[in-house]
C-alpha cells in the first residue's frame, strides 16, 4: 500500500502452473491430431489415384475422405482448446491501467481469489475528479468545460474544477443527479477529501425549511415529519405528516406538505419517540419547573 505504479506495471499475478500444464497437454493433443490429419490426407490422395484407375469403389474413397475431415476437425478442436487456455493465461495477470498509487490491498499473497473479488485499489493521483449531487435543474445548467469553485475543509483557498458530465438518473433518496468535475493537476487536493460546492438557486415552490434530523423515512420512499398537536391536557401528541422534499442541503431540507403555519415540529430525536406519544416542549417544561 502506498506504492506508486505506472501504466502497464504488473499489480497481481495468479498461480498458473495448472493452466500451463493444461496448455502443454493441449499442445500435445494438437500435434497428435495434426499428425493424424497429415496421414489421413496422404491416404486420401493415394485412394484418389486408385479410384481413377478403378481399383477401389467410390464408397471406399468417400469413407477415406470422411476420415480426413474428421481428423482435421479433431485438430481444430484441440487447437481451439489450447487457445482458450492461453486466454486464461493472459487473464491471470492484472496490470495498472494508469499511473497512480496503490491505496489498499484486499487480498493477501497466496490467498484463493474468487471471480469478481477486488484485489487492489488504485487511485490516479494526476487526474482526480469530484463527484457531487446536484438538483437536476442545476446540473442541466452546466456545459462541459464550465468552471466551478469548491471549498475544501482543510484549505482556506477554494479549488477549481471543470465540469465534465452528469448522470441522467435521479437518486431516490437525495433527489439529485451525480455531476462529475475534473480537477486540474496543480490543485492541492488529496484523494478521498470531501469538497463542497455552493449553489444559489431560487425556490419557487411553497414550503418551509426543517432540520435534516427532523425527517423520518416512511413507506414507499416517502418522508414524514412529526407535528406537536395540542391536546386537552396542556401537553402535545406527536402526529406524523407526510411531506415532499423540494431541496436538500447539508443540515436542512426544504419540504412542503400538510403543515399549517405556526405548528410546532419535532426537530430531532426521532429514534426515541413513537407516533401518538405525548410530549411537552422543552420551553414549556422549563417554565413549569
Amino acid at each position: 500500500m502506498g506504492d506508486r505504479v505506472q501504466a502497464g506495471d504488473v499489480l497481481a499475478r495468479l498461480d498458473v502452473r495448472a493452466v500451463e500444464a493444461q496448455i502443454a497437454a493441449a499442445d500435445a493433443q494438437t500435434a497428435e491430431a495434426a499428425a493424424q490429419t497429415a496421414l489421413a490426407s496422404e491416404t486420401e490422395n493415394r485412394q484418389a489415384q486408385l479410384l481413377e484407375r478403378g481399383h477401389i469403389s467410390q464408397q471406399r474413397y468417400d469413407e477415406v475422405r470422411t476420415s480426413t475431415r474428421a481428423a482435421l476437425a479433431r485438430q481444430n478442436a484441440a487447437a481451439a482448446a489450447a487457445d482458450a487456455l492461453r486466454v486464461q493465461l493472459d487473464l491471470s495477470v492484472i496490470t495498472a491501467p494508469f499511473d497512480g498509487v496503490v491505496t489498499a490491498r484486499r487480498a493477501d499473497e497466496g490467498a484463493i481469489a474468487s471471480p469478481g473479488q477486488p484485489l487492489l485499489e488504485l487511485v490516479e493521483l494526476d487526474s482526480l475528479e469530484v463527484r457531487v449531487g446536484l438538483p437536476q435543474s442545476v446540473a442541466a445548467s452546466y456545459t462541459p468545460g464550465d468552471i466551478a469553485s469548491f471549498q475544501v475543509d482543510s484549505q482556506s483557498v477554494p479549488v477549481v474544477a471543470r465540469f465534465r458530465a452528469s448522470s441522467s438518473v435521479v437518486d431516490r433518496q437525495t433527489r439529485t443527479v451525480t455531476a462529475v468535475f475534473d480537477l486540474a493537476p496543480d490543485q492541492r487536493v488529496a484523494a478521498g477529501q470531501i469538497v463542497r460546492l455552493a449553489v444559489e438557486t431560487p425556490i419557487v415552490a411553497e414550503g418551509f425549511w426543517v432540520p435534516t434530523a427532523a425527517l423520518a423515512e416512511g413507506r414507499r420512499g416517502l418522508w414524514s415529519i412529526y407535528v406537536l398537536s395540542p391536546d386537552a391536557g396542556g401537553a402535545y401528541t406527536l402526529e406524523a405528516r407526510v411531506v415532499e422534499t423540494v431541496r436538500i442541503e447539508a443540515e436542512r431540507v426544504f419540504v412542503r406538505g400538510a403543515v399549517e403555519d405556526g405548528e410546532l415540529l419535532l426537530a430531532s430525536g426521532l429514534q426515541r419517540i413513537t407516533p401518538g406519544q405525548r410530549v411537552i416542549p422543552a420551553v414549556q417544561e422549563a417554565r413549569a419547573r
